[in-house]
């Protein structure tokens, strides 16, 4: 459930699930607990909350857990989604850059998006690379961040 919450904070950030999508999330949990902590109640009635603040309490529900999973499924959902072309490069760049501006990551992951964003800007300005070029580097990252680390 903790990495859970840090997935859904995650993707709430990037604007990738509603606060509606979250709320029914805690709704499903609490149903299936004895006694559900306090912090996934105060989630479950946060559906009109902003999103900062829903996101402040998903992250107290997430507590000390290890997010790397969490992290994990994120970059994952972003690169099936834009293998399927539900992304555009464009939307893509935004919602790596806000997944390193939330997400608990390394600073070589961290150097490694802003460099993937960075192509992307000097490609829509016409200062860089190829469509293809560009592609071979977010799958590079992907297969660095988002592949099973025992692979």
């Amino acid at each position: 459930m903790q990495e859970h919450a840090e997935y859904l904070r995650l993707l709430l950030a990037m604007g990738l699930v509603t606060r509606a999508e979250i709320v029914a999330w805690a709704d499903s949990q609490i149903e299936a607990m004895d006694d559900p902590p306090i912090q996934l109640i105060e989630v479950a009635l946060g559906g009109n909350l902003i999103v900062e603040d829903l996101m402040k309490l998903l992250e107290l529900l997430r507590g000390n857990v290890n997010v790397g999973r969490a992290n994990l499924w994120v970059l994952r959902v972003l690169r099936d989604g834009f293998r399927r072309g539900r992304f555009t490069l464009a939307e893509l760049s935004r919602h790596i850059s806000s997944y390193s501006e939330w997400a608990l990551i390394s600073e070589e992951q961290k150097y490694s998006v802003g460099y993937l964003t960075e192509i992307e800007r000097l490609f829509e300005m016409g200062l860089h690379g190829t469509l293809e070029s560009v592609h071979l580097e977010i799958e590079r990252f992907f297969a660095l961040h988002a592949s099973d680390p025992l692979q």
